[in-house]
């Protein structure tokens, strides 16, 4: 899957914004669908991913998330967010369990390995708990964006 080597599992699209984001390489032009962001690492991918969870969607309930982050099919989304977080699930981006809850379900979505996705990317809930630590502290602009 391209998502893998891109070390993209969130999906993050490339923007002025986004090309920001430490770690970003390049970007993967997709003709007419927008260019997603290539990371140098796995590890820089997933610290950008919940960099925007943390920032962007705080206090979010599962349907409010499902709407915004899919730009495709929403409903789908949003369903999929209910079966794996429960109908009531708000984020709370000062609690790393929640902020994983969320992480696995959307990488899970948008790589499409689902309930396989740890596995199948070779990533540890340990990681995902450095790159969400990571997420809350600064860092440089990307060489790519310079």
């Amino acid at each position: 899957m391209e998502l893998q080597s891109d070390n993209n599992p969130f999906a993050i699209y490339s923007n002025p914004k986004t090309d920001l984001f430490f770690g970003v390489r390049n970007v993967r032009d997709r003709g007419d669908q927008e260019s997603l962001l290539q990371f140098n690492n796995i590890q820089n991918g997933l610290r950008a991913g919940f960099y925007v969870l943390g920032n962007q969607y705080n206090n979010k309930t599962v349907d409010e998330i499902g709407q915004t982050y899919s730009r495709t099919d929403k409903e789908g989304y949003t369903n999929y967010l209910k079966q794996k977080l429960n109908d009531d699930f708000i984020l709370n981006a000062n609690d790393d369990e929640s902020l994983l809850k969320l992480g696995i379900a959307i990488m899970g979505f948008e790589t499409g390995h689902q309930d396989k996705v740890l596995e199948k990317l070779n990533i540890s809930e340990n990681q995902i708990l450095a790159a969400i630590k990571e997420s809350k502290e600064e860092r440089p602009n990307s060489l790519y964006s310079q």
